[in-house]
């Protein structure tokens, strides 16, 4: 019966324990949102508490470099980065302009059956 009650014991307090000390985040681990394959790259873009980050691989899947920045990826791949960043959406640059609202009205004939 001990053994049962320390097994028991251990489980209610592991998790705790472990909520103390987290595990660091890598690439691996964090959520994958895009990916590019190029003629000789496969990039694959994941999220990361910091920003994105950039992980490049061989058209085999072999991993080249894992977790890289923005600023390391233009670094070390500019012909890539270039091309990751004209297929990244941008918001558009604000204006002080109001849209322009033009009024619209339909009319709904009740009477007779639609089509």
């Amino acid at each position: 019966m001990r053994t049962q009650s320390l097994s028991f014991l251990n489980l209610m307090i592991l998790p705790v324990v472990l909520g103390m000390f987290p595990l660091p985040v890598t690439a691996s681990d964090s959520l994958p949102i895009g990916q590019l394959v190029m003629q000789k790259y496969w990039v694959v873009v994941h999220t990361a508490p910091d920003g994105l980050r950039y992980t490049i691989k061989t058209l085999d899947g072999i991993v080249v470099q894992e977790g890289l920045t923005g600023q390391l990826l233009a670094d070390l791949y500019p012909g890539v980065y270039d091309t990751l960043s004209h297929a990244i959406a941008k918001p558009p640059a604000p204006t002080n302009k109001i849209p322009e609202v033009k009024e619209q009205t339909t009319t709904l004939d009740l009477e007779s059956p639609p089509r």
